[in-house]
Formats: C-alpha cells, sequence, structure tokens
C-alpha cells in the first residue's frame, strides 16, 4: 500500500499548538489588511490582492483546525507518558 505525501499541513501539526495560533493571526492580518494596500502594477497580483481579504478567515481558520489537532497530538503524547511505567514499556 503506497503512502500518503506528506503535505504543509501535516508538517504544521507537528510544531506546538502556539505557532499555529501565532502564524494564524499573521496570515489573517496580512490577507486582509497588509497585502491589499500594496499597489501592485501586474494584473494577476493586483486581483490575487484584491481577493485575499475574503480567503483571509478560511484560511486563519485552517491554521486554527491545525493548531487543535496539535493540542490533541500533545496531550495524547502526555498521556502516553502518564501511562509508561519504565523503559520498556
Amino acid at each position: 500500500m503506497a503512502r500518503r505525501s506528506k503535505t504543509i499541513l501535516d508538517d504544521l501539526a507537528l510544531l506546538p499548538w502556539w505557532v499555529n495560533i501565532i502564524l494564524a493571526a499573521i496570515v489573517y492580518l496580512s490577507f486582509r489588511y497588509w497585502i491589499p494596500l500594496i499597489a501592485f502594477q501586474n494584473p494577476f497580483f493586483k486581483g490575487t490582492a484584491t481577493a485575499l481579504p475574503s480567503l483571509a478567515p478560511f484560511v486563519a481558520g485552517i491554521l486554527c483546525i491545525v493548531s487543535a489537532i496539535s493540542v490533541f497530538n500533545a496531550w495524547r503524547k502526555g498521556e502516553l507518558l502518564e501511562k509508561q511505567t519504565g523503559i520498556g514499556t
């Protein structure tokens, strides 16, 4: 059976939860306020900059979901550590 390829979301889930929350805030502020302020000459970048404010909540929401997955993984690892009685088990 073939392994699925790792995505950037898989890598972000391995980070601490607070890193994903900070990243979500930075992405939201960038997409919503900072990038649309830039005066692009290229029509592609200008169109992208006008579309980003509507995408900001979705991208930040995905990063918050990844943060919740990271919290769950940290909790699960802590539970496994608590159950461990020795080096072998």
